[in-house]
């Protein structure tokens, strides 16, 4: 199936395309200064806030949608 599983506050979440991922493959995750977690797959990069998902893709200007030597996962 693939995704991403998160355990916040004692419970455990699941995202997957269906839960508006860009991609089930998950290739780099990071959290920024605001605990928000940044997932970055094979389709983009997906902004997770609370339960809420906002993609970003090429069409929003992205440079490129690889998994290079200067990602961080």
């Amino acid at each position: 199936q693939g995704g991403l599983a998160r355990l916040k506050d004692g419970k455990w979440s699941t995202f997957t395309v269906k839960q508006g991922l860009s991609h089930n493959t998950v290739l780099a995750i990071t959290e920024d200064n605001k605990r928000q977690l940044w997932v970055g797959t094979a389709n983009g990069l997906n902004l997770l806030k609370n339960k809420n998902i906002k993609n970003y893709t090429m069409d929003d200007g992205l440079s490129g949608l690889s998994h290079g030597p200067g990602c961080r996962g």
